[in-house]
């Protein structure tokens, strides 16, 4: 069985069985309507005041706004179980969004033995 290139320019990715495109880009098309759109890197800035501002839900933020909206109202001091009710995510999730806006973590490193005198 030959292997088909898939059909988009710049496509490294073989053609999915029995298709003529890659498994990406057959995501693509099928959920938003264009293969080379990529859902992450959205963002619709007016989208966020009213989540932020007048504490509206809105479950149909892209990840991108999710994540300026969290870290919005967690500098303003809500909790985030308020703040994952809001944009529709789990509690857990702003937990690790708030730790991941701190920096990497900073392990401890170990004092190195000192030799005997």
């Amino acid at each position: 069985m030959t292997v088909r290139p898939c059909r988009f320019d710049d496509c490294p990715n073989p053609a999915a069985p029995h298709r003529k495109i890659c498994w990406t880009h057959k995501n693509r098309l099928y959920r938003a309507r264009a293969p080379h759109l990529k859902i992450r890197n959205l963002t619709e800035p007016d989208t966020i005041p009213p989540v932020v501002e007048d504490r509206l839900p809105d479950h149909g933020l892209t990840y991108t706004d999710r994540r300026t909206a969290a870290r919005q109202l967690l500098d303003a001091g809500v909790h985030p179980a308020e703040i994952a009710q809001l944009i529709g995510v789990t509690e857990r999730t702003v937990y690790r969004w708030k730790a991941e806006s701190r920096g990497p973590r900073r392990h401890l490193t170990a004092v190195p033995d000192q030799p005997a005198a």
